[in-house]
């Protein structure tokens, strides 16, 4: 029972962290990029649902024996479309701020995502090939590392040293868990222990990243709509001076 709780309150704390970094980076991407904003909040949208399925699964498995509504809930046919949504999101937003927008985003993402499903139904229908499970976990890692990087590109643009910290503190984090979970041959109170402290500071740690990226972000973005509005009045009497009659 005290399993049950623990693996509970961790879910709740894990899932609150990523929602929240979630909606931050997701609104950050929407300021750069108005389109891109929507392809960002997709893809968060989808991760926020998996995860919530994904938690209320686990916790109904555990409490009752039971899949939530009897269903068999995949995190990661969730995950993966959605990391892959944030990644060229977050990457065009990024091309916008430089005025190279493209004019076909979400041609891209739809064109991966439709790829990684069929190669993923190619690999299973060998013998020999790899699980579901590991497929689409490497999929979904190689988008989250993507994110992540441009997390860490969009910081050096603005020099905060601290989303760098905290973003690589959260790749550090995310590999960490990775190897307990798989250091266990079966799963005991220690391994849940250290799973769940890992996977919560790694939230934390991308939580903290997500808000300072979008606050910097908003103050940047403010300042350039007042030196454009500034620009403005300033140069509104010197075109006056010049349409007006000359005496």
């Amino acid at each position: 029972m005290q399993t049950i709780w623990m693996l509970a309150a961790g879910d709740l704390l894990t899932f609150s962290l990523t929602t929240a970094a979630l909606w931050w980076i997701t609104s950050m991407i929407g300021l750069m990029d108005e389109e891109s904003g929507y392809l960002a909040g997709l893809g968060a949208l989808m991760i926020t649902i998996g995860g919530a399925l994904s938690s209320l699964n686990r916790f109904s498995k555990l409490s009752s024996g039971q899949s939530l509504f009897g269903w068999s809930i995949d995190l990661f046919q969730f995950l993966t479309p959605g990391f892959v949504c944030l990644a060229y999101a977050l990457w065009h937003g990024q091309q916008a701020l430089q005025l190279r927008r493209s004019a076909q985003i979400w041609l891209a993402p739809i064109l991966t995502i439709g790829g990684i499903q069929g190669f993923t139904a190619l690999m299973l229908g060998r013998q020999a090939g790899p699980s579901k499970f590991i497929l689409l976990l490497s999929f979904t890692s190689i988008a989250t590392f993507i994110v992540i990087g441009l997390c860490i590109r969009q910081a050096r643009w603005q020099r905060l040293r601290t989303v760098i910290l905290f973003s690589t503190a959260y790749l550090t984090m995310i590999s960490s868990m990775n190897i307990i979970a798989h250091s266990f041959s079966t799963p005991s109170d220690l391994m849940v222990s250290m799973v769940l402290t890992t996977n919560m500071l790694a939230s934390l740690f991308f939580a903290g990243a997500g808000w300072i990226l979008y606050q910097t972000t908003k103050r940047r973005q403010h300042l350039h709509r007042t030196i454009a509005m500034l620009d403005d009045t300033l140069a509104q009497p010197l075109l006056n001076g010049r349409a007006g009659p000359i005496h």
